[in-house]
């Protein structure tokens, strides 16, 4: 027996997407000429892109006091006002009065080349004029890591393998032209993302995931912050050797956004792909496969990098006899250029940067960065876009297309660069073409007929799933009754927050179940978004072994345990988890013949209260595809 792959495209043309009138729904017709399929390998191809949207425009660049004034001190923390934009503060010196120098600490934003901008204090009569044109604001590059896979927009810290390209497909279901509907797949992305958390090992997931559409994500370790990944959407530039000066102003050297094939397991649309190795599409008929996408009022799938990540890089002091511009480098020595220097470990002068760590460098060029620095017990920054990037041994060289003045003499301490995304920059989704990549049989004429002998009676079985969503108001005791229908093998309960998929704990600490008003368990089973300062997670140990339990009844391995940060009691971080640590409520039901009523009771810490959100119950059911005499049986 040999594989074929054969690739189907979806019956619709042109653009996927949420943002600019596209289309949000696709369907794709599969043959029964294609015989015998391996749908469990079988995959969904996005051939698809990632658009930055929003900027921040008109940040303050370059200017010149034009009106002196009258009435000033020194001064630091300065409101710049009137012009275009807003936000804007400086420091100056002042000689009798007058303003001399004015030093940007806040760029504001929404400036336009030549605003005539106020410096307040004094008499208020003195004046700072940007320069004419482009050259005196400053527009940050939309050249971000982007990523496809359910979290809020430049927020990237939620604790859960949230499923790539796959959480864009909201509804799915497979039918047949002579059967009707085989099976539905509702909010499969919220499901998906927080049952299939639990089947993957950590590493599994984390490669799946960049395979898949992620990108510009944290560890998927719970326990483990790790650094910027890049998006699959970003051909990102970076030094390869050391002492080659790279630059983004070279065509050749320029990062750049590309269009990328994101792959997606078939049971995100069809629930008997989870395990059906040998699918005799021969038998069922034409199959017509139908995706709903997330609109654009839907859920967050889509986000930049965040803000937080920061990068320690080496004090500078003005020695030269003259002024120099900081973040900038030339191909010969130029004493008024200097560049910005990053070692891995600030101060770190013995060969901390070599060859074989160069893929550790957390820049590239385009990159939108925001660089911080102090002098004169003062804080400054300046929005920008790293330009130029050279690795040398020991250190990197990072030039920046908007560098800083630094008179001689001037010190400047507790210099930071870190990725900037603006405020008002969000990230969309564009799928240029969808494809299903069916793995064919070929099957020499002995095995087909062993196959159709073996339909004469056989049943493939699947694990299907019926959903309830209802509405959890804002409480700290929260109950709901939930009927089941016979054969039910378990419920899931999920708890996505802020209309994002990952289930979250947001101030739950207790759960418990009944069935036919008998509790299933002695006591309440606890759960915790943290470790604390004695290394505990009191009451995970039963969570966990009801998960075990979940997983076992449906006939999974659960491969990694609902593990909680280990924060150690940290207050301001704590807050954060209670939204972003992932956990679900499972409940085993043994399989009867009849309607079950099932209680669910989720109680909050004392004295807090969980927030008002859509509550999921996700009812499993035991399934199988019946072929009688070669022909399916419904």
């Amino acid at each position: 027996m040999s594989i074929k792959i054969k690739r189907i495209q979806s019956n619709e043309s042109g653009a996927f997407n949420s943002y600019n009138n596209g289309r949000l729904r696709a369907h794709i017709d599969v043959p029964s000429s294609v015989g015998f399929t391996d749908i469990e390998n079988s995959q969904l191809i996005f051939r698809m892109n990632t658009v930055v949207t929003g900027s921040e425009k008109g940040l303050i660049r370059v200017g010149t006091v034009t009106t002196a004034g009258t009435g000033y001190n020194d001064a630091s923390d300065v409101d710049l006002t009137g012009g275009s934009g807003n936000g804007a503060k400086c420091s100056i010196t002042v000689a009798g009065g007058a303003v001399q120098t004015v030093e940007i600490s806040d760029q504001g934003s929404g400036y336009e080349g030549g605003d005539v901008l106020t410096i307040t204090g004094g008499n208020g009569d003195g004046r700072f004029t940007l320069t004419a044109g482009a050259d005196g604001v400053y527009t940050v590059s939309d050249l971000l890591p982007t990523f496809v896979g359910g979290s809020e927009a430049n927020d990237v810290a939620q604790c859960i393998d949230n499923g790539g390209a796959a959480a864009l497909i909201r509804n799915a279901r497979v039918t047949s032209k002579e059967h009707g509907m085989l099976n539905e797949r509702r909010d499969q992305n919220v499901i998906s993302a927080n049952l299939d958390y639990y089947t993957k090992y950590s590493s599994q997931a984390e490669a799946w995931h960049s395979f898949n559409g992620g990108g510009a994500l944290q560890s998927h370790n719970m326990n483990q912050y790790g650094p910027i990944q890049d998006s699959m959407f970003l051909d990102a530039r970076r030094p390869q050797v050391l002492g080659v000066r790279i630059l983004q102003t070279v065509d050749a050297e320029k990062s750049q956004s590309v269009a990328a094939e994101t792959r997606i397991p078939m049971r995100h649309i069809d629930s008997m792909a989870d395990g059906t190795r040998q699918f005799p599409n021969l038998a069922v008929g034409d199959l017509t496969y139908r995706m709903e996408f997330e609109p654009a009022s839907g859920r967050r799938i889509t986000g930049c990098a965040n803000n937080g990540l920061v990068f320690a890089c080496e004090d500078y002091t003005n020695s030269t006899g003259g002024a120099v511009s900081f973040g900038l480098s030339d191909a010969t020595p130029d004493a008024t250029k200097v560049p910005i220097k990053y070692r891995y470990i600030k101060g770190d002068t013995d060969g901390n940067v070599e060859v074989d760590n160069l893929e550790f460098c957390p820049f590239y060029l385009g990159m939108p960065v925001e660089v911080d620095y102090e002098h004169d017990g003062n804080t400054y920054k300046r929005v920008t876009e790293i330009t130029g990037l050279k690795a040398e041994a020991g250190l990197y060289e990072i030039e920046v297309e908007n560098p800083i003045e630094v008179p001689d003499g001037r010190a400047l301490t507790n210099v930071n660069i870190g990725i900037r995304v603006g405020d008002e920059v969000g990230v969309e989704w564009n799928i240029e073409d969808i494809f299903l990549e069916l793995h064919c049989l070929q099957l020499s004429p002995q095995q087909i007929q062993a196959a159709q002998s073996a339909m004469e009676s056989l049943s493939i079985p699947y694990m299907d799933y019926r959903l309830v969503k209802k509405v959890l108001n804002q409480t700290g005791d929260y109950s709901e009754m939930i009927q089941t229908d016979a054969g039910c093998a378990g419920l899931a309960v999920l708890t996505p927050k802020n209309n994002g998929l990952a289930s979250s704990i947001d101030n739950g600490r207790r759960y418990r179940f009944a069935i036919e008003g008998k509790y299933t368990t002695n006591r309440d089973i606890q759960v915790a978004p943290l470790i604390n300062n004695e290394g505990q997670s009191l009451g995970r140990q039963l969570h966990n072994h009801m998960l075990q339990k979940f997983y076992g009844n449906l006939g999974k391995k659960l491969l990694r345990f609902d593990s909680p940060i280990r924060n150690y009691n940290n207050a301001p971080l704590a807050d954060e988890l209670e939204d972003e640590t992932h956990t679900f409520y499972p409940l085993v039901t043994p399989i009867v013949g009849n309607d079950s009523i099932i209680n669910f009771q989720l109680q909050a810490e004392a004295g807090q209260q969980m927030a008002t959100k859509e509550i999921f119950f996700v009812a499993m059911y035991p399934r199988s595809l019946d072929f009688k005499n070669g022909r399916l049986v419904m």
